[in-house]
Parts: C-alpha cells; structure tokens; sequence
C-alpha cells in the first residue's frame, strides 16, 4: 500500500523511514531513507511481499529497490490517535517491522533493532563495567541504568519501545555523556531481536561485562488463570521465561569470547520461593525457575569465567505493583505500604553489591543477591504495626466504597 515503509538493510543496524510510491505488488520502487527510527506500530493486515534489500544510501539520497527475494512481514497501518487529533508523527502511514525468518512463513513481529544513537562507548577506565539491562526505559530498570551509570559504568538501555528506547537514552546521555550511553530496541522474546542487541553491544561497546535479564510482564493483570486471555499468557511466558533464555544464551555467547568473560544476572520475583501468586500464576510460574536455571546455566559455563546469579529485588514500586492495588483488598494494599521500595532506593542498594560481585577474584560462579530478605521483611512489618510506619504510604488502606464501584 502507498504510505511509509521501514526497512533494516542486511548489512547496517539502522532502520531507514522510506516513501512509498507504488504498491506492494510492483516490481521495484524508487525510495528515499529520509530519517532513522520506527514508530510504534498498530497490529494491521498482514501479505507477503518480494523483499531484498539494498546496502545503506545517505539520507535524503534516492536509489533503487529490487524486490529479488521472497520474504514474509508484516504491515503495520497505525491508526487515528483517539484523540482525533492528525499528528503526523501517528497519522497515516505504513510501516513494517522485521525481516522473516526464512525458515517459517508465519510473522513473528519486532524482530529488528533500532539503533537511534550510534556514539561508540568509551569506557573512562578499566574498573568501568559495561552493563546490559533489558526492559530498561523504566521502572527497576531504568533506575538500575541510573545507578551503573552514578558509579562511572557505561549502560546499553533496551526495551521494546522505540520511542521509549529514543527519550531515555537522550536523557541520561545529556546528564551522563553521549559516550558512556547506547541504546537499542529489543524484543528479548525474539531471537532475531536478540541476535541484533548483540551485534549492537559487540558495535557499540566492544562487550558486556554485566547483563541484567530485568525485562518482565504480567500483562498489567491480576486475575486468576481461567480469566486470562491466551495473548495475555503469550506476552507473560515469552517475555519472561523465553525472553531470559534468548538473552541469557546471547550473553553467554559474548562472554564466551572475551578473555575477561562475564557476569549474568536473572530477575526472582514472587513465585521464586515456590509459594503460590494468586491471581497471577503465569508470572509466578515464570519466576519459579529461575534460580534453578542459574545453577543449570552456571554449570554448562564452569569451565569459562563466566558466572550466572539471581537477583532478588523484592517488592518495587513500579507501574507492574500498581496494577494490582485493588486485587487484594486492604491486607494487599497492607503490605504494599509496609514492603514495597522505591526503585530508585532498591537499584542503590543491589548495584553496589553487583558491583563488588563482578570485581571479586577468582570469580563467583553462582550467586544470589536479595534486596527484601526475611529479616528486613520482618522488620518492616514490625515498624509498619507497632510504630504506623509507612500507612497508606502508596495507597490509602481503607477500601471505600467508590473504589469498590470502580473496581
């Protein structure tokens, strides 16, 4: 269809904006990259289409397309904002996200990596670690990312977002420096995607020295399993589950070849000491196996300097906690206010010990970095009965009735 097409050239991680003149059934079309970077697209129609791509042309600068070779993706028409409003920037126009992979004919979306902002990272000396954080554009993220980047590391942030990817790297770079920030989109449930953090990393960084599996999801939904939708229980386990494997794998294989090998972190949460999450099984399901994965994974790598460990934030404060505020009635909102951290106040607590962990010599195969543990568990619920501490704190405790209407 006629409108604005995105495309990933085989042999460049940026992603081109072209003009469409034609259709899709012409046999070549005549394009101009006229910016880097890919809106976040609405599901669309989908068709299959001719596609090979051409080396990398300067913007502005027209060439020639010649679909050569048969390759699947999709169309992504976005739609109207709900507003009414006709901004451009969401208006009408088509894009497409990722090449196929040539083995199936069926679209798997967001395999493709955007990278908005080439600076090759330059670490200001050799104790500075080069992190990787998934799912880092926000919440326990991003305030991991702030605290690496506080005691002099370099960060690659990465999320699914573009936009997201865009407005966070260009606020830390401004506050940091362009040269100790990267960023790149990345859906951590897609091989290809991973496959192009990787090249990213390897481009941009020179290596990962520590890779925090921090990206998650429970669909925003606290709700017992009956009730979920399938796409619900696909973003939950792919995200998580097949999501820390691809990268775990992707981390693996870079530490593999650096002499100084690596450290991997997978992400505990509730589920992880095997006691039920009601109303979000899926999500305890996925985090159930994580510690146990760390032991299997450090073990396949215990001939290389690489170790793989859990960390245990507890319970965050973050748009994922608040979701579920009114799921449990008051004794919920309870220990929300008597447990739950700031994110910030969690990543200034973990990343100095993720720190020492990756400094220590000889190097820690398998560990387990906690934030909440049983006895400041305890003691928190002590202060919140005995002295008040932190009553409705983030939510009033106290159900009314219009809260029971709403929810």
């Amino acid at each position: 269809g006629r409108g604005r097409l995105k495309i990933q050239f085989p042999t460049d991680p940026l992603i081109h904006t072209v003009k469409m003149p034609g259709t899709m059934s012409a046999k070549s079309f005549t394009v101009t990259p006229t910016r880097v970077g890919c809106s976040q697209p609405t599901k669309g129609r989908s068709f299959r289409s001719i596609a090979t791509f051409p080396r990398q042309r300067a913007l502005g600068t027209s060439f020639t397309w010649t679909p050569t070779q048969q390759q699947s993706f999709r169309c992504m028409s976005s739609s109207t904002p709900k507003n009414g409003s006709s901004d451009k920037k969401d208006g009408d126009k088509t894009t497409a996200k990722a090449l196929m992979n040539k083995d199936h004919d069926s679209f798997v979306e967001n395999t493709t990596k955007i990278n908005e902002y080439p600076t090759k990272v330059r670490p200001a000396n050799a104790s500075c670690n080069r992190v990787v954080i998934t799912g880092s554009t926000k919440g326990l993220g991003l305030a991991l990312a702030e605290s690496f980047l506080k005691g002099g590391d370099c960060v690659c942030i990465s999320s699914r977002s573009t936009e997201a990817v865009g407005e966070v790297v260009a606020q830390l770079q401004a506050e940091y420096g362009e040269e100790r920030i990267c960023g790149a989109t990345c859906d951590v449930s897609i091989g290809d995607s991973v496959e192009a953090l990787s090249n990213h990393i390897i481009e941009y960084m020179g290596g990962v020295d520590i890779w925090i599996n921090n990206a998650g999801s429970n669909a925003y939904s606290f709700q017992p399993l009956i009730d979920f939708t399938p796409s619900q229980l696909e973003e939950v386990v792919l995200t998580n589950s097949l999501g820390t494997l691809m990268c775990s794998r992707a981390a693996i294989q870079l530490m593999s070849k650096q002499p100084e090998g690596g450290h991997i972190f997978l992400m505990e949460g509730a589920g992880s000491d095997g006691n039920a999450t009601l109303k979000y099984a899926a999500y305890g399901y996925t985090k159930a196996g994580m510690k146990q994965l760390s032991k299997s994974l450090s073990s396949e790598v215990s001939h290389l300097p690489i170790g793989v460990h859990t960390l245990s934030p507890g319970m965050v404060a973050t748009e994922l906690l608040s979701s579920g505020r009114y799921t449990f009635g008051q004794r919920g909102r309870f220990f929300v206010n008597a447990l739950a951290e700031p994110a910030s106040v969690v990543s200034e607590t973990v990343v100095p010990e993720i720190r020492a962990l990756a400094e220590l010599t000889p190097l820690r195969k398998n560990s387990a970095i906690s934030f909440l543990t049983p006895v400041l568990a305890l003691q928190k619920i002590l202060r919140r009965v005995v002295l008040g501490e932190n009553k409705d704190r983030y939510y009033a405790e106290k159900e009314h009735q219009k809260d029971r209407s709403k929810h």
